[in-house]
Parts: structure tokens; C-alpha cells; sequence
């Protein structure tokens, strides 16, 4: 027994000597010396203890630094703990395994190396070689605790080197065991890179593959995440926060399954720019909160359910033209090929972006203001919402076998989502195809329910929505998008019909000027085809314009649309009525005899396109409209194919047109009344087919007994005389089939005869009586009879029976603009009438003189006008250079060559000084400039009346002495008349020219 007893007294004391003497020893210089030696590193220790009373292996200070010196590993105290249980249990058995303050550096040093490649193993050919994984060696730990100060992850073989710094990682875990099948309590903590916190616990089973808690990130900054991702990303993530949370479960003993229940992941203050503003100006993505909630994943049953998605604030901003979408271009990942031309964009505008990214939010508040909640409050209403666990506390002990497969099919995912919410969103865009340009949608909100993938059931849809702060749109429905069947009701306001301008046809030449659009109605869909519609609705304020036929040519004050029914299917259109009022129309038949709508469509020059997929026997489309009616409308008719010109305005217009069938074939008939300015009828009455293969009509027109008396209002305000008598006839019938025309167009005044003259402020000094001597014939007789006749499929008009006397104005052009027909009687285009000058100066320029010219060739075919010539003057562009011209004179006198008034040079700045400060009697002020001086010398000069009066003669008389003696105009034939200074009448520099009898 004392032998015994001495025995292992003396193998004690030899381990003891081992532990102490030798192995500590051994272990503070081998390690080292092994570390330096192979791999050319270096390991720095405190003190390495062997502890032979608690079988421990304790480490202070360690640190371990690669061939750059650098550290790559390091901590304060380790310690390792050998059970004595491992004497009597399977495998190893840790009572401890701790390590504090562990400061961990991953660095990526180029594109295969990293900062510890050098303790990397060769690849040799039998390491290439796949091998089957082998059983998890037998060791139980019964306490793990790792806790890090710091761990930085760095890539260094980018353009610009990436950082991340990672605090606070406390790994703990209890009983962990490869061989205990129940699972055993672990928590991980750890502080995010700029904000942010991981938390992570629950049970884990390393024999059975097992594990099930929850994981909560909270807080957490993308943009440092985005910063890991910013060389192959074109846009800049400026701020963004994420927070998550959920229970899992997963198992991986056999196939790898997993299973989340109760997730929620939130994104908060998300704001995204382009790397590039100036490639991508006026592009931008804001989102003020995202939520996502009651997330569950089963990967076994393959099923994603999502109870609700909520997006707050969500604004996008952009814009696109023919080839680009600058919102796609920004997210769009960057190619291999660009990465470092990108990389290299990004870091010399980076500077930029905050200017940038502030002026945009200067403008656009109004439209996507977004609220500064912080993420912090966001988590804290994550932690509200939803239940926490502790999953250590209230997990069930997993399984030791896996109870479920997957389904042999791994594709045969299905995800569903009750519920998807935008609240408060917004859209800044910008395109070609709408007028304005640039399109703001504000107070957007949108749902989608019960949305299922693989589509199964009806997904319900709704939306609000207001463009440019006046249009509101609303949708509502439901489609079943398995089947693609649905239905939508909808309703819009206040919708501007210009909006939509640029959109339209470029072979459509007109243009929408105006109008607003309210409709609501309903849709059906069948196979995501549509099926049919139903609408009512009103256009207010219309007007479609050509300018270059001289503005609007037709628009209506209300029109209203009842009952409009398509039917896809039977392709068949029905609207039950159109209620239109306050129409107004230009019908303007040119010279050459065409319409001025027959323009409104170009033809594209080269071939026609064909759509080879339609089906040749399609069914054509039917139209059906019982009922037209047309309340208090206007046409303002003007026909220049006449050798007499005609215009009037058509007002009062009542009347329907009913039985529009494109199936019946029968004609539709026509009832039209109205007036001509109020007091003369006019009728339009007949028959036309539309829909019959060749246009077929019979139409009357008549204007009955327009009494020129009655005109009398209107002639003595503009044109300043009153009509005694006078009556006007118009009566145009056309006829035609088969594509042929026949016209009778008969135009009658009788005894035109001008009354007193009226006076009148707004009456133009007009050759009324000169006119109309020219046009009338002996009887007193304007009279003109058109046939018309020809093939509409190439029409060419002939014209025959005119009146002897042809006169090329109507009365109301000769009235209203004699100077133009002067001008055409030269075949100019010019305004005669007026005649400008350089301020300041009577000299004829070379345009005055041209004009002169082509009027002396106009007054040569009528003997019996004369002129009135009348001098203007611009009060203050003349009275302007008047003073400049005395002073400049003033200047040459007192010994100022010419060349240097002219050239304004430092004599001459001088000069001006020097009157500047005599005139005001103090030296030059410091605020006030040459040309400031300048200004005030020459204005001080005083203009009188009389030179005014003088110029405006003298402007006048040379005009007349051209006329007479260039032109070679009779003197009795220009007078000149006496100027007057009147702001009113002298509103330009120049001369003014009169018709007088």
C-alpha cells in the first residue's frame, strides 16, 4: 500500500516536474520559434501556463503579426480546461473554453490572397480530390465563452481599400456536445460597423444537426453594408437602416431544412443616389420606412407566408427618353468591363454628391418630404409588434432524428402575402412623352390583397393617386392571376388632356391645347386579355389647335359621354348618347380648295407597316350611337377658295344627329340650326352614310337673308361706320356617291350701301368706302356662283361661272386689313402699314426703302388711293438717343476725336468722369461705374417737344420724298400728317401709314 502510494506520489511529482519545468517552458519559446520559422510570422505571448492542478492551458497577451508586421490575431486571456471527466466519458471533455478581448483582421490583399494565405497548406493532388465527410470528433464543452473587442474585415484589392469594423462579439454557449442529442442553450451578441446590434440565441444539437431560437438584428447601417458591394453598384446608398427579427428552427442531420416563424424585417431612411449626378441628374429613390411582418418559411412543406408588407413614403425620382430609364441605369449592377471606370466616377464626384443630393431635397420637399424618424424608433416598434422570446428559455428540446423530408421537387416553392400597403408615396418623373415634362404624383397609396404564387384565388388591388397637385386617379378590383380573370372599377378627375400631347402620333399634326378629363366606369379581363369596358365621363374646355393654320380649329366647353359599352369579344362599340356643349369649330377651306383638317394626319413617307399576326378573317369592329345632341356651338366658317372671300361665325348652333350604325348600313340624319352672329338663320340639313364602303351625302347649307343693317354694331365699333342696307345669301348644297362630288355654291350682297360714319375709340382709319367701290358692281351686286365637281379620291376642283369684276378679298379683309391687300396685290407678305426706324434717326434704311418699293408697285393698280403719312417716334428709345448724340457732339467739340467717342476709351472714360463730377459736385463715388456715370451725363440732358416733334416730320417727309421722287408716287397722292406726341399713337420709332379716299 505504501509502495503504491510512493509510487504514484513519485509519477505526480514527475508530471508536476513535466507540467512546470518542461512542458510550460516549452510552450512560451517553441510556438514562437515554429511560427517565425515556418511561415515567417511572428507570435507574441504573455505568459503560457500548463496548470497541472486544474488541467488548464491559460494564454495572456497573445498576439500573432504576419510578415508586414501587421496584427491579424490577438487577445488578452485564453484558457482551456481539460475535464477529468474525459478519464471515463467518450471523446474529450472541456470544462472551459474562454477567450477575452479577441481582436480579429481578415484582410483581402488581392484578388486570391488574403493576410493568412501564408498558413495555408499547399494543394497537393490528393487534397484536390473530393473526400466524403467523416464523423464530428466526440468532445463536449461544458462552458464556451468567446468575447472580441474588435474584428476588422478589409479588402485591400479594390480600387478603394473597404473597412468594416465589427465590436462586441460575445459567443456563449452551455453543454455543447457532439454526442448529446438535446439541444443545449447558445447566445451570440454583437455590435454592428456604424450602428447596430445582433442578437442571436437559442438551442443547438451538434449530434442530432439540429438548432432552433431567434435571431434580432436591430439598427443596423447599410450603408457600410453597401459600402462592401459600392464597386459593382451604381448608385450610392446615402442612409438606411435595417432591423429583423424571427424564431427558426433548423436541421441538417440529414437533408438541410429550415423553418422561420414570427419574422419581421423593417428598412428605414432609405435614400439612394448615383454614384454619377451628372451621367444621372434628377434620379433618386427615397423610402422612409419598409415593414415587413409575420414572416414564415418552411422549406420542407415550401411555403413562404407573409401576413403584411407596408412601404411609407416610398419616392422615386427620374426620369427616361427613347433609350434610357435613368432609374434602371442607377440600379442596375455595374459590368466587369465598367467596374473600374465606375469605381474610379464614383470617387472623383464623390465630393459632389451631397450638394447635390441637398439641392434636390431643396426642390422637391413639396412632393417627397420624408420624415427624419430614426431607425431607433422604428426597432422600438418592432420590439412592441412583435412577441419576443427567449428562445432558450421556452424552445423545445429538437428532435434527435429528422421527422420530415422536403419534397423531391426543390422548385416547388409557393409564396403568399395577405396583405400589401403603400402609404403617402410619391413619384417625381420625367419623359418626352407628356407635357409638362416633368410629372409629380403625390399621396399615392396602394393595396394588394390575398396574393398567392403559384396564383391561386382572386388578388384584390386598389390605388390613389393625384397627378401635378389637380388629377386624381382611383382603381379598385380584383384578378385572379392564375386564370387572368378579373374586374376594376375606376375613377378619374381633373386628368389635363395637354399631359398627354407628346404621346400621340407624330402623323397627328395637331396639337391639345387644353382640356380636363373626368370618367369613371368599369373593366372586365379574360386570359390578362381585355373584355370589356364600361364609362361615363365629361372633356371640359377642350381646344385642339394647328398653329400653322392660325390657332385653335375645334374644342367645346362640356362634352358629356353616356353609356359607353365595349365589347371585346363581339367587337362592338356602343355609346348611348354624347351631349355636346359650347362646341366651337373652324371649318377653313383654303385656296387651293382643301379643307383645313384634311392636314390634321401626315401620311409617313415611306411604306406602310403591316401587322402579319393578325388574323385575316378577324371579325371588323361595329359602332352604334343612337343620339348626338349639340347645344349653344359656334363655327367660325371661312372659305378662300371663293373669289370673294367668305367669313362668318355660325353661333346658337342646336340640333342632333341620330341612327349612327355601322351594321345597318342606313344613313344617319342630320338637323342642325343656328345663326350667323346672333340674328341671321342658317340650317344644315340631309343624310350621310359614314359607314357605307364609299362616303355617301346630301347636304344643304343656307344662309337666308343676312341683314347687313343689322351688322351695324359691329361695323361701327371697328370699322367706324354704320350699314343702311344690305342683305346676304348663302346657299351650298353637295352631293355625292361613289366618290364623286357635286357642288352648287351660290354667294349673294345686294345694295351694300354704308351709313353715317360712328364715332368710335376702337374704330380702325379704315378705306371702308374705297373697298367696297372696288368690289361692287353696278347694280350694287356682289354675286358669285361656284360649281364645284370631282373625284374626292383626287380631288381637283374646277371653278367656273365667277363674276365678271373679280375682287381677291372678302369685304371683311379689305376692311379690317387694306395694307394686306396691298401687299398681296404685290405679292408680298410685308406690313406696309409700318415703316420703323433706328431710334433717334429720320435716315431710310434698306428694308424702309424696299417696302416703299413694293407699295409704289400696289398703288400703281389702284390710281384712286392716296396716302397719309404719319411720323412716330418711341418717346423713350428716342429721347434716349437724342441725348446720347448731344452729348457725343459735345465731347467732339471740346476736342474728343470722333474715334475715341466712338471706341469709348480711357479719354473718353475721363471725360464722362469728369462731367459726371462736375455735374454733381462731388468726386467720382467708388460704388458707381463709367457706364453708371455715363447714363446719368447723357440723361441729364433735356429733350424738348418740339425735337421730338422735329424728328417725327422729318421721318415722315423723307418717306414722302422717296415715294415721290424714287417711287415716282404723284404728289397729290401722299399728304403728310401732323405728328402728335401721344403715348398711345407714338409707341414705336418710325412712320405710320394711312389709306385715305
Amino acid at each position: 500500500m505504501h509502495k503504491s502510494l510512493r509510487g504514484l506520489a513519485i509519477v505526480y511529482a514527475i508530471y508536476l516536474f513535466f507540467a512546470l519545468v518542461i512542458a510550460t517552458p516549452a510552450l512560451n519559446i517553441l510556438p514562437h520559434n515554429y511560427v517565425r520559422d515556418t511561415y515567417g510570422w511572428t507570435l507574441d505571448t504573455g505568459w503560457v501556463v500548463l496548470n497541472p492542478f486544474k488541467l488548464s492551458l491559460d494564454v495572456v497577451d497573445a498576439a500573432l503579426r504576419d510578415t508586414r508586421g501587421e496584427q491579424v490575431l490577438g487577445f488578452s486571456e485564453g484558457s482551456v480546461n481539460l475535464s477529468v471527466a474525459s478519464l471515463w466519458n467518450a471523446g474529450w471533455v472541456m470544462d472551459t473554453v474562454k477567450f477575452s478581448n479577441i481582436d480579429l483582421a481578415v484582410a483581402r490583399i488581392s484578388a486570391d490572397t488574403y493576410n493568412f494565405s501564408d498558413l495555408l497548406p499547399e494543394p497537393t493532388k490528393d487534397a484536390e480530390l473530393e473526400e466524403k465527410p467523416g464523423a464530428m470528433p466526440p468532445i463536449t464543452i461544458h462552458e464556451l465563452d468567446l468575447q472580441s473587442d474588435i474584428i476588422v474585415l478589409s479588402d485591400r484589392a479594390r480600387d478603394e481599400a473597404y473597412d468594416s469594423n465589427w465590436d462586441g462579439l460575445h459567443i456563449r454557449a452551455e453543454d455543447i456536445s457532439t454526442l448529446t442529442t438535446e439541444g443545449k442553450p447558445y447566445s451570440i451578441d454583437l455590435r454592428g460597423d456604424g450602428g447596430g446590434t445582433l442578437h442571436w440565441e437559442g438551442k443547438v444539437s451538434l449530434a442530432s444537426g439540429n438548432s432552433n431560437g431567434r435571431l434580432q438584428i436591430e439598427n443596423l447601417s447599410l450603408r457600410k453594408l453597401w459600402r462592401l458591394g459600392e464597386p459593382w453598384l451604381g448608385f450610392e446608398l446615402t442612409d438606411g437602416r435595417l432591423a429583423l427579427a424571427g424564431d427558426y428552427t433548423l436541421d441538417w442531420a440529414d437533408t438541410f431544412v429550415y423553418k422561420i416563424d414570427y419574422g419581421r424585417v423593417e428598412l428605414a431612411n432609405i435614400d439612394i443616389l448615383p454614384k454619377d449626378i451628372k451621367a444621372l441628374p434628377n434620379t433618386r429613390l427615397m423610402l422612409k420606412a419598409l415593414t415587413i411582418d409575420d414572416i414564415a418559411v418552411d422549406s420542407i412543406a415550401q411555403k413562404i407566408t407573409i401576413e403584411s408588407l407596408v412601404a411609407a413614403s416610398l419616392a422615386p425620382e427620374g426620369w427616361m427618353n427613347d433609350a434610357q430609364i435613368s432609374l434602371v441605369d442607377m440600379l442596375a449592377p455595374l459590368s466587369a468591363s465598367n467596374e473600374q471606370t465606375n469605381s474610379n466616377t464614383a470617387q472623383d464626384d464623390s465630393s459632389q454628391v451631397p450638394d447635390v443630393a441637398a439641392t434636390q431635397d431643396a426642390t422637391n420637399t413639396a412632393t417627397r418630404q420624408v420624415s427624419d424618424h430614426s431607425a431607433e424608433q422604428l426597432s422600438d416598434k418592432a420590439k412592441a409588434e412583435t412577441p419576443q422570446r427567449s428562445a432558450a428559455a421556452t424552445a423545445p428540446d429538437l428532435p434527435t432524428e429528422p421527422s420530415r423530408q422536403p419534397p423531391d421537387d426543390e422548385n416547388d416553392w409557393s409564396v403568399s402575402l395577405a396583405k400589401a400597403t403603400l402609404k403617402q408615396g410619391g413619384l417625381r418623373w420625367r419623359s418626352p412623352f407628356t407635357a409638362p415634362e416633368l410629372m409629380v404624383v403625390t399621396s399615392a397609396s396602394a393595396s394588394v390583397n390575398n396574393l398567392h404564387w403559384p396564383p391561386q384565388g382572386d388578388t384584390g388591388v386598389s390605388l390613389q393617386l393625384i397627378v401635378n397637385s389637380e388629377a386624381t386617379l382611383t382603381i379598385e378590383g380584383a384578378l385572379d392571376l392564375e386564370e387572368g380573370n378579373g374586374s376594376f372599377t375606376y375613377d378619374s378627375e381633373k386628368v389635363r388632356l395637354p399631359w398627354i400631347d407628346p404621346s400621340l402620333p407624330p402623323q397627328f399634326r395637331a396639337t391639345v391645347a387644353r382640356g380636363e378629363l373626368d370618367v369613371e366606369g368599369s373593366a372586365t379581363v379574360s386570359g390578362f386579355a381585355p373584355q370589356s369596358a364600361e364609362l361615363d365621363g365629361t372633356i371640359r374646355g377642350f381646344g385642339l389647335r394647328m398653329d400653322d393654320d392660325g390657332g385653335r380649329i375645334a374644342g367645346w366647353d362640356l362634352l358629356r359621354i353616356t353609356g359607353l359599352r365595349v365589347d371585346v369579344e363581339k367587337r362592338h362599340i356602343v355609346l348611348d348618347k354624347l351631349d355636346i356643349d359650347g362646341n366651337v369649330g373652324r371649318t377653313h377651306i383654303k385656296q387651293d380648295g382643301t379643307l383645313n383638317t384634311s392636314n390634321i394626319w401626315k401620311e409617313d413617307d415611306g411604306e406602310p407597316e403591316t401587322i402579319s399576326d393578325l388574323p385575316t378573317d378577324a371579325q371588323p369592329w361595329t359602332f352604334s350611337l343612337p343620339e348626338i345632341t349639340i347645344t349653344d356651338g359656334e363655327i367660325d366658317f371661312w372659305d378662300e377658295s371663293l373669289p370673294i372671300q367668305f367669313r362668318t361665325v355660325i353661333v346658337g348652333i342646336e340640333g342632333e344627329v341620330r341612327n349612327i350604325d355601322s351594321q345597318t348600313g342606313e344613313s344617319a340624319a342630320v338637323d342642325i340650326k343656328g345663326t350667323v352672329d346672333g340674328y341671321a338663320p342658317v340650317s344644315l340639313k340631309g343624310d350621310l352614310s359614314p359607314f357605307a364602303d364609299a362616303l355617301a351625302i346630301d347636304l344643304h347649307l343656307t344662309f337666308d337673308s343676312v341683314d347687313m343693317a343689322a351688322l351695324s354694331p359691329y361695323t361701327g365699333t371697328y370699322a367706324g361706320y354704320a350699314i343702311d342696307r344690305g342683305l346676304l345669301d348663302l346657299d351650298l348644297q353637295y352631293k355625292m356617291a361613289d366618290n364623286q362630288l357635286d357642288g352648287r355654291n351660290s354667294i349673294r350682297i345686294d345694295k351694300l350701301k354704308l351709313g353715317d360714319k360712328v364715332k368710335s375709340d376702337k374704330a380702325a382709319d379704315l378705306p371702308l368706302e374705297m373697298a367696297l367701290a372696288i368690289m361692287t358692281d353696278s347694280d350694287g351686286v356682289i354675286d358669285m356662283k361656284i360649281p364645284v365637281s370631282g373625284d374626292v379620291a383626287s380631288p381637283n376642283f374646277e371653278l367656273g361661272g365667277v363674276i365678271s369684276q373679280a375682287i381677291f378679298n372678302t369685304i371683311i379683309k379689305v376692311v379690317t386689313s387694306p395694307f394686306t391687300l396691298l401687299a398681296e396685290l404685290a405679292d408680298s407678305e410685308e406690313d406696309l402699314q409700318r415703316l420703323s426706324f433706328t431710334p433717334g434717326y429720320a435716315d431710310l434704311t434698306e428694308q424702309n426703302t424696299g417696302k416703299l418699293d413694293t407699295l409704289g408697285t400696289a398703288l400703281e393698280q389702284r390710281p384712286i388711293l392716296s396716302l397719309v403719312i404719319n411720323g412716330q417716334i418711341n418717346q423713350s428709345a428716342d429721347t434716349e438717343r437724342l441725348q446720347k448724340n448731344i452729348l457725343k457732339a459735345q465731347l467732339v467739340t471740346n476736342g474728343l476725336p470722333v474715334e475715341e467717342v466712338e471706341q469709348k476709351n480711357a479719354r473718353w472714360e475721363a471725360a464722362i468722369i469728369k462731367r459726371y463730377e462736375d455735374m454733381r459736385g462731388t468726386p467720382r463715388g467708388k460704388d458707381t461705374s463709367v457706364r453708371e456715370q455715363y447714363a446719368a451725363v447723357y440723361g441729364a440732358i433735356p429733350i424738348t417737344d418740339e425735337q421730338l416733334l422735329a424728328l417725327a416730320e422729318e421721318r415722315a417727309m423723307n418717306v414722302k420724298a422717296y415715294l415721290l421722287n424714287t417711287v415716282g408716287l404723284a404728289p397729290d397722292r401722299a399728304v403728310v400728317g401732323r405728328p402728335v406726341l401721344n403715348v398711345e399713337q407714338n409707341n414705336f420709332s418710325g412712320v405710320e401709314l394711312a389709306i385715305q379716299n
